[in-house]
């Protein structure tokens, strides 16, 4: 895990700037009011040049290590929803030693013995219970829960309403889909993909002996 950047900082917020996730985690930093969201990266030729809640558009990703060595940020985040996608732009940026921060609303809550990496985004109504470990650069969007004493890996996708249940062990690069979730002490393996409503189980998911 990544050194985590402090506030206040200004924020480049990377792609999703049609697709919503970049409206999502602009509107997470304003209502937290501890860091500016200064503009949105995004390869989709029509967004460029357009706004998101106020937020300029202002380039595509390839123009992202430029803005960052002119001073135009302190620090970024990806509103990427795809996983592979927000994977190769976390690399990109770490390659680039440009900061990642974590936006975390001001609805969420997540216990004072919780650990998190960095570039995460966790939305309203999100919650990471004692003891949670997550890694860095995943997506919990709002409503989605982690319990007491589980972990979540790397790169991860959690939709909205999802329930993680206590000690559950998730690797990383896995999606859970809306309302999908986890039984107690599952292990759920790298890369995979619960269906909307899918719960895995002991039986579906074993956890190791």
């Amino acid at each position: 895990m990544k050194s985590l950047i402090h506030a206040p900082n200004r924020i480049a917020i990377i792609g999703s700037a049609l697709g919503g996730g970049a409206a999502q985690v602009i509107d997470a930093i304003s209502r937290g009011g501890e860091h500016i969201p200064i503009g949105v990266f995004d390869n989709h030729p029509g967004a460029i040049n357009s706004d998101v809640l106020g937020v300029q558009v202002v380039g595509s990703s390839e123009d992202v290590i430029k803005a960052y060595e002119n001073g135009f940020f302190d620090a970024a985040v990806i509103a990427i929803g795809n996983i592979p996608h927000r994977k190769a732009v976390y690399e990109q940026l770490i390659a680039a030693s440009i900061p990642l921060c974590n936006v975390i609303d001001k609805d969420a809550v997540v216990s004072h013995s919780a650990r998190i990496g960095v570039g995460n985004v966790l939305l309203c109504h999100s919650y990471l219970g004692p003891d949670v470990v997550i890694g860095d650069n995943c997506y919990i969007i709002t409503g989605s829960k982690i319990n007491h004493d589980s972990r979540l890996g790397s790169h991860c996708y959690l939709s909205t309403g999802v329930s993680i249940a206590g000690r559950v062990q998730v690797g990383s690069m896995v999606k859970f889909d809306t309302a999908s979730g986890a039984a107690p002490d599952c292990l759920i393996p790298s890369g995979s993909c619960l269906m909307p409503g899918q719960i895995a189980t002991i039986q579906s998911f074993p956890k190791h002996q």
